[in-house]
């Protein structure tokens, strides 16, 4: 098998220029998630003006995208109802690790609030603790009756477990108007205000989009209701009845990344010699503006700050709900393990070369498994090697060892047949030029990360 030189050299100068001092603010807990965000200051390429800090990412709303991405993926594997109910207590022990309630408004509104000059928010802690209370009632009703089923086949009754009311706390969580607060220029000033010209859009009452307090209250919302879903109906991933439902969460839940990914806004400003890029989050201030002498291109800069949101975290729930509202969706990797893409019926392979190729379908090295649960995706021919996609357009795909980078989160979306990694690329391929250590470079296709998602498939 061939030495992955060239990846380690690569992975240890992006880990060297990642390791940066770290951002002053409260200490946070050792999430896999946080502590990739936190190291994103300073970024390779040199940044005059890094605007990262815990107010944007405060502990517990990472910790609930964790959880709530864990717990939403444990069913996407089960294919009986007798697995559902198995997965069932995994599942409510991962969404217990988050504080619940008023308790994680309080707790992120508290730290953003107090960092941020006292924000005003239009989300009140009463409306979150009143659609908790009604979506884990309904949740603890279910799990009782569960509890007192033999079969796990056996739908509960709808009416016995407060069924509807866990429905419209999801529908109003979701609405975008609770998501706004009280805008002012000096709660997200920065130095990429006098390069980037867009401002967040602020209505008639001023106010603004700004998703840092609604969207891990919703996103854990809607993760509550599908353990409700798996609780009293354990055979739901095999039924097109929720479909209706769970496409409707799904769109209301694009919306959020529509409003999210339009807050993302770049600019270029020439100041005397020099030119600087920047982009940033109009609606919050996450900011990235590149250093004097340093044009970093906007496309990376924009990977940089899209990564700071949790566009990420909306895509993969997306992507899950999608999953379920139709039995005929598989997973990435069911059936023969294959990666396919539809434009040329080639496969993606990982042969243990510093970068990965499309290939023959026939071939061993084709075989992968994707996991939802984690969103890892592990060569099967070369085992303890794991898919990784970096920021930027055209990037060459590789493998590694390590999972403890959001550039190995990947997530699949059936419905569309696309996979997109924790920067917001997509996998696909294309012809370029590889020159391998001590041999003359050739034009290949090779398999990249990339704006345009690629339709796959796994199945010819």
């Amino acid at each position: 098998m061939i030495e992955r030189r060239r990846s380690i050299l690569l992975l240890a100068a992006i880990a060297s220029a990642c390791n940066g001092p770290s951002p002053e603010g409260p200490a946070a807990p050792a999430t896999e998630l946080h502590a990739q965000r936190a190291t994103l200051c300073p970024v390779p390429g040199g940044m005059e003006d890094c605007k990262i800090n815990h107010e944007f990412f405060p502990p517990a709303l990472v910790t609930t995208f964790d959880a709530v991405s864990k717990a939403a993926g444990y069913y996407s594997g089960a294919k009986s109802a007798w697995e559902v109910v198995q997965q069932i207590g995994n599942a409510l022990g991962v969404l217990k690790s988050p504080a619940k309630g008023d308790d994680l408004l309080r707790e992120i509104r508290s730290q953003l609030s107090s960092q941020l000059r006292s924000l005003e928010w239009k989300i009140s802690i009463e409306f979150a603790a009143n659609r908790y209370a009604d979506e884990w009632a309904s949740l603890i009703a279910a799990k009782q009756l569960r509890d007192e089923e033999p079969d796990p086949n056996q739908e509960l009754n709808h009416a016995d477990v407060g069924w509807h009311a866990s429905i419209a706390a999801v529908q109003s969580a979701g609405n975008p108007d609770v998501f706004r607060r009280h805008y002012s220029d000096d709660v997200i000033r920065g130095r990429w205000m006098d390069i980037v010209s867009e401002r967040a859009i602020v209505d008639g009452e001023g106010m603004a989009y700004d998703w840092r307090l609604g969207l891990p209250v919703y996103l854990q919302l809607i993760a509550l209701r599908l353990q409700v879903l798996a609780v009293v109906d354990p055979g739901f991933r095999n039924k097109r009845i929720y479909a209706e439902e769970l496409l409707d969460i799904r769109e209301q839940l694009l919306t959020h990344y529509r409003l999210i990914k339009d807050g993302i806004q770049c600019g270029t400003k020439r100041e005397g010699l020099f030119r600087f890029n920047a982009c940033a989050d109009v609606n919050t201030g996450i900011s990235f503006v590149s250093k004097a002498g340093e044009e970093t291109p906007l496309g990376t800069l924009q990977a940089y700050v899209e990564a700071m949101t949790p566009l990420y975290e909306v895509q993969a729930m997306a992507n899950t709900l999608a999953l379920y509202s139709d039995p005929d969706f598989t997973e990435l990797t069911v059936g023969d393990g294959r990666i396919r893409r539809d434009e040329d019926g080639l496969c993606l392979g990982d042969s243990g070369a510093d970068i990965l190729f499309p290939t023959q379908c026939d071939s061993v090295i084709t075989t992968w498994k994707y996991d939802r649960g984690t969103s890892r995706l592990i060569s099967t021919y070369d085992q303890g090697f794991f898919l990784v996609g970096w920021a930027g357009q055209d990037v060459q795909v590789g493998a590694v060892s390590w999972t403890d980078d959001i550039s190995t989160r990947w997530t699949y979306d059936p419905l569309n047949r696309t996979l997109m990694n924790g920067w917001g690329m997509y996998l696909d391929w294309h012809t370029q030029w590889v020159c391998p250590d001590y041999d003359p470079c050739y034009e290949t296709s090779v398999a990249v990360t990339s704006r345009n998602p690629a339709h796959l498939g796994t199945q010819p």
